[in-house]
């Protein structure tokens, strides 16, 4: 038989062991487990965290969506970034076009 290992591994010491990225991404993913993939209807903005957890994506991916032109631009506050939850979800109903084309067919207002 073999023994019981006397090493004891505790979750936080492996998480710290792991890239700081999957720390991040495990804990969108349970933010968003918690609190649901919907979005917050009284929210008017999201941050790139929200956005990130409601389009199942990383964090670093939706930065190099939004640089590459992929998403709807972003509304500045100083140095916040916020998408607006309207245009999010028509953009995601219109099937999700390339920021040219979105802007193109919904003019800023």
């Amino acid at each position: 038989m073999n023994a019981p290992s006397t090493r004891t591994s505790s979750l936080p010491f492996r998480l710290l062991a792991r890239p700081l990225s999957l720390v991040r991404a495990l804990l969108i993913s349970l933010k968003t487990a918690i609190s649901g993939t919907e979005l917050d209807r009284r929210k008017g903005t999201l941050t790139a965290n929200e956005l990130a957890a409601f389009l199942e994506l990383s964090p670093a991916t939706l930065w190099r969506l939004h640089s590459s032109g992929k998403l709807p631009s972003p509304t500045r506050f100083n140095r916040a970034v916020r998408w607006d939850r309207r245009t999010i979800e028509k953009w995601l109903s219109d099937g999700r076009p390339p920021r040219d084309k979105w802007e193109a067919d919904h003019p800023p207002r």
